[in-house]
This record gives structure tokens, sequence and C-alpha cells, in this order.
């Protein structure tokens, strides 16, 4: 008895609503549904990134940065484009042997940037962890052979622009085509053994020392030369004196 009496009250209530109960009901179940497409359809890609598109597991196309639509069975995996960089420090720094031999540690870092025009490729042949397949191993071999044409001495002191910007025309002459630009390659340290460091250092200071005596000299005969001119100047401006001006 009380279950018809419950059963009627909901009948009744049904009847007096302006809309049956029932008709209610199914709308919230139908917003949700929509909710949860627009979730499922709609994907945001972040400023700097670029979505690469995934049906059922093949590359399809790509997304720009903001709102962007796709079918409940597409994926959308985000690649940066933004400038990005690989610091080589410490137990990470690059290891290189001297055109005569010498163990080498150099401390770099590489500022590289995905091209967006060929994420698709990039995310196809190489992969989200392209920097550690590809970008990170080229360096190190670029830095070998570039490292390998110098004394020691010299990529210490005066040829470290001239390393870098080889290293630069390499990486991007390989990585480039693949859609791997690389902007910057700036050596921060030149790790040699202690005592060559030691060496190059005493050599350094003892040819700064001959520069800082060969202008003193300079100066101490162009001070010279002046008083010479001055003296020949005075005698002159007095011919008839008789007075002789040693210099």
């Amino acid at each position: 008895m009380p279950a018809e009496k419950k059963k009627g009250f909901w009948a009744q209530l049904d009847q007096e609503l302006e809309f049956p109960l029932s008709k209610v009901l199914l709308g919230i179940v139908m917003f949700i549904v929509i909710i949860l497409a627009w979730l499922t359809c709609v994907v945001t890609v972040d400023a700097g990134h670029v979505g690469v598109v995934k049906t059922f597991g093949s590359v399809t196309g790509t997304m720009s940065p903001g709102i962007n639509f796709k079918a409940p069975w597409q994926g959308v995996e985000a690649m940066s484009v933004q400038t990005q960089n690989i610091d080589m420090v410490g137990k990470d720094d690059a290891s290189s042997l001297t055109i005569e031999g010498v163990a080498v540690n150099i401390d770099c870092t590489t500022l590289y940037q995905l091209d967006a025009d060929k994420a698709t490729s990039v995310y196809t042949n190489l992969g989200q962890d392209y920097q550690d397949r590809i970008v990170v191993p080229e360096i190190r071999g670029a830095l070998r052979d570039e490292i390998a044409k110098y004394r020691a001495e010299d990529i210490y002191s005066s040829e470290r622009g001239a390393i870098a910007q080889a290293v630069i025309n390499d990486l991007n002459d390989k990585l480039a085509p693949q859609g791997i630009k690389i902007q910057d390659f700036i050596i921060r340290q030149v790790v040699l053994p202690q005592t060559l460091q030691d060496s190059i250092l005493a050599k350094q200071s003892a040819e700064q020392q001959i520069v800082q005596q060969q202008y003193q000299l300079n100066i101490t005969e162009l001070k010279a030369q002046q008083r010479i001119a001055e003296a020949r100047g005075i005698a002159e401006s007095f011919p008839a004196s008789g007075v002789t001006v040693n210099s």
C-alpha cells in the first residue's frame, strides 16, 4: 500500500508539472552528454606550441595555438616550438681531444627551436624525445670534430668564437632539414689538465708583461723625441744668441 501511494504521488506530481518529470531528467542527461562531448572534442593548444593530431595512431595533421576541435577518436600531442636550451656542464659536459691529443672538457649551452612546419615529421620519425635521440649526440659529434682541429692553447684562449660558429653551421647542415634549427652555441668554459692550464696562464701573463714593457718603452721614446723637438725649437728661435742648446 505505501508503495502504491508513493507511485501515485510521483504520477500526480508529473501531471501537475508543466513539463513531465521524465522530460526534465532526459534534458539533464542530454546536457551532461553534450558537456562531455564538448570536453572530448575541444582541445586547447598553448602559445608557443603546435598540436600534432593522431587518428587511430597515425599522424594526420597539426593544430595551431588556441581552441581547436577534433573527433572523439583523435588524440593531440603538444610539441614546443619555443627556443629551448641544452646545457652540458659538469658530469654532462662534452669531452674532446685536441689536435695534440690533449683531453679537454667543454661546458657549453645550445639554443635550438623546432620548426613548426616540420613538427609532424619530427614526431613521426624521431618522437617526442628527439632532443635526447638526435640533438645531443649531434652536438657532441660536431664539437669533437671541431676541437680536433685546434691546439689546446688556442681553444683555451682565442678560438672559442670560431669553434662555436663552426659547430652551429655543422649542426644546422645536419638538423635543419629534419626540422630542428640551431640558434646559438655558447662555449662557457674550457677545462684543461691543471698543469697545462697553469702553463698557458703563465705564458699569457709573460706575454702581457712584454706588451706592457713595450708600451712603457714606446712612451719613454716618445717623450724623449718631444724633448728633442722642443730643444731644437728653442735653438732655432735664437739663431744669433750664440747659445748652444744640448739635446
